[in-house]
């Protein structure tokens, strides 16, 4: 990423026209790149981790997995010395948060050394994130380069997240749900690896009365977990179940520093500011259930698809307690698609307000303020003023962006 790097992402926003708020974000990125990854170029370790971060997570999670190995996975005690094992470094106390039908999405990752696996990972989860962007904005390069450029993309790099597959099958399967329905229910089935993300979607389905995505996202899911269980056993899931998601309940009501500003939820935003555990989930769910109830009701109303889509998931950061501000890519995505096919002023901020957060929220945290929530609440209430545009109105410009 460079200054003229940045300065082209203003050239190729839908609004085509340079935008400081939108160049402001870059530099932000820009320089988060550069601190955080500083003090890797001698070779040492950062807070604990290697380059990549947490990539080493699936990079450990493949090799385990193909030396037959995983109950090592999701057993904690010995997930420690198996990964410090295969890095050959004495890393941080670490997880593997994922449940076992997970696998699919790092088995490739075993037949990697570690660092020409972490860059197969960048490019290839990138490269399925442009296509759906392109895809349904009806954009290229200027798409490319927006995602490129993304303060979340950014984070998502930094910290070798999954950003880039949660947003593609986030965004592709609720975009393709009257179009494509049988598609669209196997693309969410397969976000059922990070479920957090799709509290609203069975909501959402069902109000819309999407009875094939809700059918062919069932079987995705019965394949998946039957899959694992024939292949892996009942005990990765019993392990999963009984020590692996105790302890991220543990981590989420008790981790403390750089974890809890990277989260924009209502619940660490409350922890954020001084609040235990118990009272702050009291705050979230006073913010959650109106959004959930608002969001998943105009699932069903006369907006274009597009626009219901961008509100789910905007309602999701703040109905669910446990997300991350790499997993805004999928927010970026949404809201530049629905900049490109439905242009208009409170979609463009929108789109700035949740261009600049991910990285903002991180600046602000450093200091002390929460700022996510604020942020989340700003963009949902600028997306249900936008102007109302019904998917009738959309459809000669979607059958163009036919997938």
């Amino acid at each position: 990423m460079s200054v003229v790097g940045v300065k082209a992402l203003a050239r190729y926003m839908p609004s085509s026209r340079t935008d400081p708020w939108l160049l402001a974000g870059g530099l932000l990125s820009l320089t988060y790149l550069l601190f955080d990854n500083v003090n890797f170029l001698g070779g040492g370790l950062s807070r604990g981790q290697m380059l990549g971060r947490d990539f080493v997570n699936y990079w450990s999670a493949g090799h385990l997995l193909l030396d037959g190995r995983i109950s090592d996975l999701f057993d904690f005690e010995r997930y420690q010395p198996a990964y410090r094992a295969l890095t050959g470094r004495n890393l941080s106390f670490n997880t593997y948060p994922y449940p076992p039908h997970s696998l699919w999405l790092v088995l490739p990752l075993g037949w990697f050394p570690y660092i020409p696996g972490l860059i197969a990972w960048i490019l290839v989860t990138f490269g399925i994130c442009a296509y759906v962007l392109v895809r349904f904005s009806r954009r290229g390069w200027e798409a490319v380069a927006f995602l490129a450029f993304a303060p979340a993309a950014a984070i998502n790099i930094s910290s070798g997240q999954n950003g880039f597959v949660s947003a593609a099958l986030l965004c592709g399967g609720l975009l393709l749900v009257e179009r494509r329905p049988v598609l669209a229910g196997v693309l969410l089935g397969l976000l059922t690896y990070k479920p957090q993300l799709g509290l609203l979607v069975p909501l959402a389905l069902l109000i819309g009365r999407h009875w094939t995505v809700i059918a062919s996202a069932t079987a995705t899911v019965a394949t998946l977990v039957g899959g694992s269980i024939l292949l892996l056993g009942l005990d990765p899931w019993r392990d999963f179940l009984t020590l692996s998601m105790p302890l991220q309940k543990s981590f989420a009501e008790a981790g403390s520093g750089f974890y809890q500003i990277m989260i924009p939820t209502p619940f660490m935003a409350a922890r954020v500011l001084g609040m235990p555990s118990s009272e702050a989930y009291y705050v979230h769910l006073v913010v959650a259930l109106p959004v959930a109830i608002v969001c998943t009701l105009l699932f069903r109303s006369n907006r274009s698809l597009t626009h219901r889509v961008a509100v789910l998931l905007v309602g999701t950061f703040l109905v669910s307690p446990y997300a991350f501000n790499y997993d805004m890519v999928a927010l970026g995505l949404i809201m530049y698609v629905l900049a490109a096919v439905e242009p208009s002023r409170q979609g463009e901020w929108a789109l700035r307000v949740i261009y600049l957060l991910p990285i903002l929220m991180i600046y602000a945290g450093l200091i002390g303020l929460p700022v996510g929530p604020v942020g989340l609440l700003l963009a949902l209430a600028l997306l249900i003023r936008a102007p109302r545009q019904s998917s009738l109105q959309l459809l000669p410009n979607l059958r163009r962006a036919r997938m």
